[in-house]
């Protein structure tokens, strides 16, 4: 989803949350029924953070890669306070409004506590310290309001960590509502935008194409009309003029001012940033970890559960490994589940079907696999791999269940449908998505000079050239026969 409309749907949200918390009767958080899968989440969490106060999902390596935790270390140090650091894929809502309340009952620990998407500064609460939850939540929404459209959520991060120290984070959030709230002004870009880059590319392609063809043409219109024979006289005729030094002089300049207009609308345009974002590329082994840690989860049990978004109890994860188990044996064949986060941010840029054909790859084992999401983006893809049984329609690579069900409704219902599929020739499925591409070769900006990019570019330049010229050449004439009516 793109970061605006990831911001207005951020946006509406705290609005209606707002509305809400207007109207409702007044109560306590603890009334409510504590979300029990937060509450998987946070004793995770909670023991991840005794080791070290900064925890960074191995599950968003494109936007934020575990090499950045020692400069979130750094920013959460000018806090003044014990800070924690939680960043994660993107969460349900109910999730993420518990989240940090049961991480902290687990810890134990006063202080500054922030979660962390791969966009921005979520949620941030305080406890026990100086700073206030007010200012701590202030800070964090004028952030998220203020962050331009190509900056990671490092940068949000340490602007949140300004914000709250300048003492001003509420006057900020205010002024942030007020000019950002709407959705109808965005924060100008820090840096060159893929937009920005090929309106310059556009641009310079025009001037590349125009300003040769108006030269060019301009030369040879002065060329012929000083060098035309005079009309004819009685006598001997008179001989043709030919190229003399001068002329070639001339065409030489008309040469050197093309190349000279070319390089200086080169130097205006250019500018030297290559990426449209300052994100951390990721190293291959930080865009491979979460891979590895769920292959090694399936040679335990054919049923993994993401720890950071903890979507299944334990009893409910020994009654589904049972029960893929039984499916298994009478299918003869193996079947792998497998629960977890899909965001863009991922080592599959949120492709569910090429983290099953990516599972299957490494693995080297054919059979059923089944892959869901836990987190912002739900749904189940099933493929088969030389499996002795129907799993999925045959115009389709997989099947996708885009539902609004809890995952363990999901994926029971998916492992419905296979308890009862039927028996078929072992085949692969529909070629399924190879690569998402190299993290290096996210937000590239594309080079100004490319055949590509220039050549359409260049005709347009042609064109609009060769139309001053059928303008302004008999403009020019009609303005010497004036000039020169007039000195008569």
């Amino acid at each position: 989803m793109p970061l605006h409309a990831r911001r207005a749907v951020t946006l509406l949200a705290a609005s209606l949350l707002g509305l809400l918390g207007l109207l409702a009767p007044p109560a306590t958080a603890a009334a409510g029924k504590p979300d029990p899968t937060a509450e998987r989440q946070a004793a995770y969490l909670a023991q991840e953070l005794r080791a070290s106060n900064i925890y960074l999902s191995d599950q968003l390596p494109r936007d934020l890669p575990r090499s950045d935790a020692p400069r979130l270390a750094r920013a959460a140090a000018r806090t003044g306070v014990p800070t924690y650091v939680i960043a994660l894929p993107k969460l349900d809502s109910p999730q993420e409004d518990q989240l940090l309340d049961a991480v902290h009952r687990r810890l134990g620990r006063d202080g500054l506590y922030v979660l962390l998407t791969a966009n921005w500064v979520a949620e941030a609460r305080a406890y026990g310290v100086r700073t206030t939850s007010a200012d701590a939540d202030a800070a964090a929404r004028a952030a998220r309001y203020t962050q331009p459209m190509n900056d990671p959520a490092l940068q949000s991060f340490e602007r949140f960590v300004d914000l709250l120290g300048s003492g001003e984070a509420q006057a900020g959030a205010r002024a942030a509502d007020e000019k950002y709230r709407s959705g109808d002004v965005e924060p100008e870009p820090v840096h060159t935008t893929v937009e920005q880059r090929e309106k310059l590319a556009g641009r310079l392609s025009i001037l590349l194409g125009a300003v040769p063809a108006v030269v060019l043409v301009l030369f040879v219109y002065v060329r012929t009309t000083r060098h035309r024979p005079p009309p004819p006289q009685a006598g001997p005729a008179a001989p043709t003029p030919s190229f003399t030094r001068r002329s070639w002089l001339l065409g030489a300049l008309a040469a050197v001012l093309t190349a000279a207009v070319m390089v200086a609308g080169a130097v205006v345009f250019l500018d030297d940033e290559t990426r449209d974002d300052t994100a951390t590329p990721p190293t291959a082994r930080e865009t491979a970890a979460r891979t590895d840690r769920v292959i090694a989860g399936l040679k335990r049990a054919p049923v993994y559960a993401d720890p950071e978004t903890a979507p299944l109890s334990a009893a409910e994860q020994a009654a589904m490994v049972e029960r893929v188990e039984g499916i298994a044996a009478r299918h003869r064949t193996p079947v792998f589940v497998v629960a977890l986060p899909v965001d863009d941010s991922d080592e599959s840029k949120g492709d569910p079907a090429l983290i099953l054909r990516t599972l299957h790859r490494k693995t080297g084992r054919d059979g059923i696999y089944v892959v869901s999401g836990t987190g912002w983006e739900r749904g189940v893809v099933v493929a088969g791999y030389q499996a002795p049984v129907r799993t999925f329609d045959a115009e389709s690579t997989g099947r996708r269940l885009d539902i609004a069900l809890p995952v363990t409704d999901g994926l029971n219902r998916v492992l419905d449908d296979l308890d009862k599929a039927v028996a078929a020739e072992p085949e692969d499925p529909w070629p399924l998505p190879e690569w998402a591409g190299s993290p290096l070769d996210d937000d590239l900006l594309p080079p100004l000079f490319a055949p590509g990019t220039n050549i359409g570019g260049a005709f347009v330049g042609v064109m609009l050239g060769g139309a001053f010229c059928v303008g302004a050449i008999p403009l020019g004439k009609f303005l010497r026969r004036k000039f020169r009516g007039t000195a008569s």
